[in-house]
């Protein structure tokens, strides 16, 4: 990667939604709304940092979204999943470890 290194060089984050509807819910695959598809959709959620130059994609960072706290909503009357961290501290991790 550093022989690579540009002044056009971008680092970015990319956000997934892997579909997986026939495999059992637990704390990685869980339900996720997915605003491209506008509906929720059950699969694993992941998070990758990429860095770009001259046409060239290197994979830097990747995670897949941990959901370990179940809770019941008790507006919605549901069982429901929630991540300890946020992603934007996963996104701020990757980019420090670079």
């Amino acid at each position: 990667m550093r022989k690579a290194e540009r002044e056009d060089q971008v680092l970015f984050f990319y956000d997934a939604i892997q579909e997986k509807p026939y495999t059992d819910e637990n704390e990685r695959k869980c339900w996720y709304y997915n605003h491209g598809k506008g509906r929720a959709m059950e699969g694993f959620y992941l998070l990758m940092c990429m860095y770009h130059v001259d046409d060239i994609f290197f994979p830097e960072a990747f995670e897949v979204n941990k959901e370990p706290v179940e809770y019941y909503d008790l507006k919605t009357r549901k069982r429901k999943r929630a991540s300890l961290v946020i992603i934007k501290e996963l996104t701020r991790e990757m980019s420090e470890v670079l």
